[in-house]
């Protein structure tokens, strides 16, 4: 009888043990929590030829996020965002039927931005997230978050990302809808199909990477953008010293028809651009080539694409003879907290000799301090066979409490 009180007692103060440990990691995870809180007020003002009137737009993006800590592996996110237009409406946000303005794709209202669930391993190599997420992969140029503007694009799905040895990793998501910068209401508010993405990296050595990625994606409404990509990337630094850093980047793609697609093609992909610092200064050139064939051409939809092509957004939809965009720029950091830059773009169509036009972009940042950044950008786009002249200037200010 003994014995089996002993028993008894010894299971109970497991049990005890037990539920004090769960109970324990639950509120480590509660008190690891964390509330981020920041603002972004920008102007935007864009004078277009082909439009009546300027668009000023005068937005505030306010934004409250929920990270809660770890407990048993498991974490979770909640982000919310706000657009509120300051004054009139003075520009087409897309929705509100002001065709006589310019195009400023930052509609007013409240959306979920992320919310997800977190999964990772104790020794932090796995990694499976489901939910609504923020997803950028590699230099956001076949897909990413839109950054840029003031409603964000995210992706409802689910993504899983392993670190393997030998300095490997793998990166797979499917992903169902698209939230885009359009919303949070509209038709064009989101966009749903089926969307697959790998990505697979080496880093041999740290200066050095390498990237195989494939992108299949399948839009129910929108069969025009469906496609399968697949390409390499590739990032080496050759000379990386505290006065001097040089980097070459180069990416090769092919693009051909997804399964909806109304056309049968097959389109190239490349990128070179190199980046030399050296102390404040540096210098970058490149190229970029999207293949077109007169009927279809190289289409990112689900691109960050004000970092790309100029800041005008002239060529967020590729012509149909594609695009070949050589650029020079220069930058040169001012007491290590104001950034001074300056790029053209000359660009051309893939296909025949046609010349669309160039531009110059003028960007400034200046960080008061970890918490307040100033941001001014100017874009002039000088038409020559495709689109309209355009001007456009952006003045902003963030804070992050």
């Amino acid at each position: 009888m003994k014995k089996v009180g002993l028993g008894l007692a010894v299971v109970m103060g497991m049990a005890v043990n037990s539920a004090y440990a769960e109970v324990s990691e639950l509120k480590q995870a509660i008190n690891a929590s964390k509330v981020d809180v920041s603002f972004r007020y920008r102007v935007e003002n864009v004078d277009q030829d082909s439009v009546a009137e300027d668009a000023l737009a005068s937005t505030l993006r306010s934004r409250v996020g929920v990270q809660t800590g770890s407990a048993f592996g498991f974490s979770g996110l909640l982000e919310v965002d706000n657009v509120t237009v300051i004054g009139g409406e003075l520009y087409n946000n897309t929705l509100n039927g002001k065709a006589h303005y310019p195009v400023v794709a930052d509609p007013a209202g409240t959306d979920i931005n992320q919310a997800l669930i977190r999964y990772q391993s104790k020794d932090a190599k796995a990694q499976v997230d489901i939910g609504r997420q923020r997803t950028n992969l590699l230099n956001q140029r076949f897909l990413g978050g839109v950054a840029w503007r003031q409603n964000e694009q995210t992706l409802d799905g689910y993504r899983y990302q392993q670190k393997l040895p030998n300095n490997f990793s793998v990166d797979i998501s499917h992903f169902y809808n698209v939230n885009r910068v359009f919303g949070p209401v509209g038709v064009k508010a989101d966009e749903h199909g089926d969307f697959n993405n790998l990505l697979v990296q080496w880093a041999p050595i740290k200066t050095q990477q390498l990237a195989l990625f494939h992108h299949d994606l399948n839009f129910d409404n929108w069969a025009a953008r469906s496609s399968v990509t697949s390409g390499v990337d590739y990032i080496g630094s050759f000379i990386n010293t505290t006065a001097q850093k040089l980097q070459l980047h180069v990416a090769l793609a092919k693009q051909t028809e997804g399964d909806n697609s109304l056309h049968n093609f097959s389109n190239n992909y490349s990128r070179l651009d190199v980046n030399w610092k050296i102390n404040t200064f540096n210098i970058e050139a490149g190229i970029e080539v999207l293949g077109g064939d007169g009927i279809t051409a190289v289409q990112t939809p689900l691109a960050t694409l004000h970092a790309f092509n100029g800041f005008a957004d002239t060529f967020l939809n590729t012509p149909l003879n594609g695009l070949q965009d050589k650029w020079l720029g220069v930058g040169y950091l001012l007491h290590g907290h104001c950034q001074l830059a300056a790029q053209y773009h000359q660009y051309d169509g893939d296909k025949g000799s046609v010349n669309y036009g160039d531009e110059i972009n003028f960007t400034l940042t200046h960080n008061i301090s970890k918490q307040l950044q100033l941001m001014g950008k100017v874009a002039r786009y000088s038409a020559d066979g495709f689109a309209k002249d355009t001007d456009k200037l952006w003045l902003g200010v963030s804070y992050t409490l």
